[in-house]
């Protein structure tokens, strides 16, 4: 089981662990807004999203990425912002055309949100170690 660990790129782990919170933090989001508050699949899903990112980029910062943490907060938390709005219209892309295409991801939106958290995580991680991270 090391050796797979060992193969893994850096900090690919905590990433992950981070993603778990931030999708949960989506998912409890999403799932209250649309059955208790009303709110539409898609609006609650950019509310959800977003806490998701600002929380992700606190506990990366914090974690995953804390020997590569910059002192100009700014600059990583935007470019962080930027990365995760390119892997954001990923993923609500990947949710929006399951929900449409799929009656069963619509009665369960969480499921269509899993898709499109995963599809984009690749792209999050790397990005975000090469630009917003750079210590």
């Amino acid at each position: 089981m090391n050796a797979l660990f060992n193969r893994l790129p850096e900090g690919l782990v905590a990433f992950c662990c981070v993603g778990i919170l931030g999708f949960m933090v989506d998912a409890i989001l999403l799932t209250a807004m649309i059955s208790y508050l009303g709110w539409g699949v898609y609006s609650a899903r950019l509310v959800s999203g977003t806490a998701a990112i600002l929380s992700t980029w606190f506990l990366n910062r914090q974690w995953t990425f804390r020997d590569r943490a910059s002192d100009n907060k700014i600059r990583e938390s935007s470019t962080y912002l930027v990365i995760n709005c390119c892997g954001a219209a990923i993923n609500f892309s990947v949710y929006g055309i399951g929900v449409y295409l799929s009656s069963t991801l619509l009665e369960h939106p969480v499921l269509a949100a899993a898709m499109g958290a995963i599809t984009a995580m690749l792209f999050n991680f790397t990005a975000s170690k090469r630009y917003a991270f750079t210590g």
